[in-house]
């Protein structure tokens, strides 16, 4: 749909057979790919709801098509690095404030690891 200058993206399309049934829902997959980036922090319930279809058909659509949800590949070093140049800013704050940080940067760990990078940097 075009409203002016604006355009809205089509992302999810119907195809209908003359099979009975509902139509099949065809999901684009590079605005799939966009929204599930690391630099999104969208959850699949509200992506499947923004979408018009349920949870579990897009994570199947998901997984026929090789789609993932990914961990940025940090090393432990790395990410050392950037939580005690965070440390070093905010010496008061949690963890919580830490993966926000990392989130709001693009960086998608593991909670544990985050954990396990934190006692390494407060041993500092």
């Amino acid at each position: 749909r075009v409203d002016g200058d604006i355009v809205f993206p089509k992302p999810v399309t119907l195809l209908r057979t003359s099979c009975p049934g509902r139509p099949k829902k065809i999901i684009d997959l590079e605005f799939l790919a966009d929204a599930l980036s690391n630099s999104r922090q969208i959850k699949l319930r509200e992506l499947a709801d923004i979408l018009g279809v349920h949870r579990n058909t897009l994570r199947l659509y998901m997984k026929r098509h090789g789609v993932q949800r990914k961990y940025s590949e940090l090393t432990n070093a790395d990410l050392d690095v950037l939580i005690s140049d965070f440390k070093k800013r905010r010496p008061d704050s949690g963890i919580r404030y830490i993966i926000g940080y990392l989130r709001r940067h693009g960086i998608r760990v593991q909670h544990h690891r985050v954990v396990h990078s934190l006692r390494r940097v407060d041993r500092l």
